[in-house]
């Protein structure tokens, strides 16, 4: 199995979609399918650019390792005993989990539960692709993904509120320009910006710009032939 597929259910750091391709019941690969009720918040090719253009740092790598062997314990296991080492598209999205904790705290919040809830059913599942028949533990698993659930529609509202709120402020943008005071607004930002370039307006001299200048330098009329 692909270090990639292991970091689907490792690092929730974006919304996820898919399943494993390579994933091989036979092989017990099952237990760590992605998760599938995420839409993805932009598209794999711009994904995999950002990925190849990505280098992290030893430092990075270091930092990413340390939160999932914290955070993900019974995955990590998992990790050590397959050989799966850290790699690039772990650290990234590390980075953009980290990015969240400043950005929006209470989603990160929710991402960190559902991280570690993921982590808690991880050996149930284990031991179900054991055991098929074994309702004792079929029913601890649903208890648990029920509990994950919850949280994954808390997530979905949150991002579905936050995309409202953006929605709202640009339609007060587009409602001020329909509106009598739209033209006047458009004047008055190209009136701006030349008196910003121009100086004010009636005349005056425009702001003072410095301009670089490049430094002399005297080139004799021959040069010498150099000896050999």
């Amino acid at each position: 199995m692909k270090a990639h597929h292991v970091l689907w259910t490792l690092c929730l750091t974006l919304p996820m979609v898919g399943a494993a391709p390579n994933a091989d019941p036979a092989a017990g690969n099952a237990a760590i399918v992605p998760p599938t009720t995420r839409p993805a918040t932009r598209p794999d090719a711009a994904r995999a650019e950002a990925l190849a253009r990505f280098a992290p740092t030893e430092q990075d790598i270091k930092d990413a390792a340390e939160f999932l062997q914290t955070t993900c314990p019974n995955h990590w296991k998992v990790m050590e005993k397959r050989n799966v080492n850290v790699n690039r598209f772990m650290v990234m999205r590390f980075l953009e989990l980290r990015r969240l904790k400043s950005e929006d705290p209470a989603l990160y919040a929710l991402r960190m539960d559902e991280m570690r809830m993921e982590d808690e059913i991880f050996p149930l599942v284990q031991q179900l692709h054991g055991d098929p028949q074994n309702q004792s533990i079929r029913d601890q698993v649903r208890k648990a993904s029920a509990n994950l659930l919850d949280l994954r529609i808390k997530e979905c509202e949150r991002r579905v509120a936050k995309l409202n709120e953006a929605i709202a402020t640009e339609q007060k943008v587009v409602d001020m320009l329909h509106g009598p005071e739209g033209l006047t607004h458009m004047m008055t930002e190209e009136m701006n910006k030349a008196n910003n370039l121009l100086g004010p307006p009636g005349g005056g001299p425009g702001p003072r710009r410095e301009h670089a200048t490049k430094p002399e330098v005297s080139v004799p009329a021959t040069q010498p032939n150099p000896t050999p």
